[in-house]
């Protein structure tokens, strides 16, 4: 188990709360635990599905604009 932190900052666009309601829903579908925040999302959850959720996460925002990405992973905070 590990737990991650990740903030998704859209750039070049006006349309920054619906690029960020897009993340959220694929953030959703991974089947990790999460906690969404005003300012980050932490997640928690096998390490292959937090890798693969951030990669789809990159993957996606790539794709729609210009970004900031900004991840901490731990194998401490946060878990019990």
């Amino acid at each position: 188990m590990i737990s991650c932190q990740i903030s998704y900052i859209p750039l070049g666009t006006e349309a920054i709360n619906e690029q960020v309601e897009k993340v959220l829903a694929i953030i959703e579908r991974s089947g990790a635990t999460c906690e969404i925040g005003g300012m980050s999302t932490t997640l928690t959850g096998e390490r292959e599905v937090i890798v693969r959720l951030i990669s789809e996460i990159l993957e996606f925002a790539e794709r729609e604009t210009t970004f900031i990405l900004d991840v901490r992973l731990s194998n401490q905070c946060g878990l019990k």
